[in-house]
């Protein structure tokens, strides 16, 4: 026995009430993303208000359960993908916006006595509109984290695929349709596929912002707030990494320790708005002279580190030279400065606090050899021409 059409739409509008309601709550909360909670928010309540006139359909006037129901759901489902373009920055034309809920609204006003036409013509829209939401996540999906938008793509999916299922069935007079509210197999399988759909869609759109905000603030905690750098923890992290990979591969790993010279005399002078231009010019100097493999740490103060995965002694000796250049070449805040380095390359079996200090070493036999030098951490370490830098590259 097939279950009353009527009967199922009551988990629906319940669900997207309660949804609603917590959406809506997140979207007044949120810092980051309130306007696309917000989209997300009316869509629910939007399809809510929906369903409740389909459920009433034979006791209100057909314009308002069949003509202005389906233009809350095109309109809803309009708002799902506002939700999704405004999570991900995104400008939508005009035309994407209400070009949906426009032709329902024509088409349903010509066709209000034809069912399969209305049907034909409410699938389309809503399966074109799917696919749209679906391809501006799929483009982005590198760019967002987590598996927040595995289920949106999976309830999207399951909802166009089920109402074209129900067309194709439809029209090929399987399991005719005479009313929407009509207790069949076809009606009774969309609207338990709309009900899985308000299920994983909503929650995983919540679900993608949360993981979002969580990468953003790992990234802000592992961030110097001034330079844009990675901080010190970032780097001891990542190094000891380096280092396992090391005795494991024998895939080596250099270290360069720079320190901008003088850098105390340019806050007594200039002022310490200044220092933080210089420090955060230095960080974009050495930016451009390293390679997208190689990590820039603010370890403290004006001194920073460039930790060079698989790399030797000329790659070091290399980065610490281009970078030294670069700095002398230019002025930075209108005062010309120079840079210090040493570097070492990480020994077998060596600690990172030996490594470091080995390099360090080297950094301090650069200061008090004149500045604006490149050492290298031991003497078997000898600094690589000029011309050697091709090995980096």
């Amino acid at each position: 026995m097939l279950i009353d059409s009527r009967t199922l739409f009551a988990p629906i509008i319940a669900e997207c009430l309660a949804l609603f309601l917590a959406t809506g709550l997140l979207a007044y909360r949120s810092e980051s993303n309130r306007s696309g909670l917000g989209w997300l928010a009316a869509a629910l309540g939007l399809m809510a208000c929906a369903f409740g006139l389909i459920a009433l359909r034979g006791i209100v006037h057909p314009l308002l359960s069949v003509w202005f129901a389906n233009i809350c759901i095109a309109a809803a489902t309009t708002m799902g993908t506002l939700a999704i373009a405004s999570f991900q920055k995104l400008h939508l034309p005009a035309a994407l916006i209400w070009g949906p809920a426009l032709v329902i609204a024509v088409s349903f006003l010509l066709f209000l006595n034809d069912i399969t036409i209305r049907l034909s013509v409410a699938t389309l829209v809503h399966v074109v509109q799917n696919a749209f939401t679906m391809s501006l996540i799929w483009k982005a999906r590198q760019r967002i984290p987590g598996v927040g938008k595995y289920l949106v793509l999976g309830g999207t999916l399951i909802n166009s695929s089920v109402l074209v299922l129900r067309v194709l069935s439809s029209l090929a007079g399987l399991d005719a349709i005479h009313e929407i509210t009509d207790s069949t197999v076809s009606q009774g399988i969309v609207y338990f596929s709309i009900f899985i759909t308000l299920n994983l869609s909503p929650v995983g759109y919540i679900l993608m912002d949360k993981e979002t905000d969580d990468q953003r603030y790992r990234h802000l905690a592992l961030r110097d707030r001034l330079t844009q750098c990675w901080n010190r923890a970032y780097l001891e992290q990542t190094a000891l990494a380096e280092m396992e990979r090391f005795k494991r591969y024998g895939s080596p790993i250099a270290m360069v320790i720079l320190d901008i010279d003088l850098f105390k005399s340019v806050n007594d002078k200039f002022g310490h708005a200044t220092g933080d231009k210089v420090l955060k010019g230095f960080a974009h100097i050495a930016r451009t002279c390293i390679r997208n493999t190689d990590v820039l740490a603010r370890w403290g103060g004006e001194e920073f580190i460039v930790l060079l995965p698989s790399s030797g002694l000329p790659a070091a000796a290399c980065i610490a030279e281009r970078i030294r250049q670069a700095v002398i070449a230019q002025s930075i805040a209108g005062i010309q400065l120079s840079v210090s380095a040493g570097y070492a390359v990480c020994n077998p079996d060596e600690t990172w606090d030996a490594w470091f200090q080995r390099a360090d070493n080297a950094l301090y036999r650069a200061k008090a050899q004149g500045r604006n030098r490149v050492e290298a951490g031991t003497q078997n370490e000898q600094p690589f021409p000029a011309s050697a830098c091709s090995a980096c590259n």
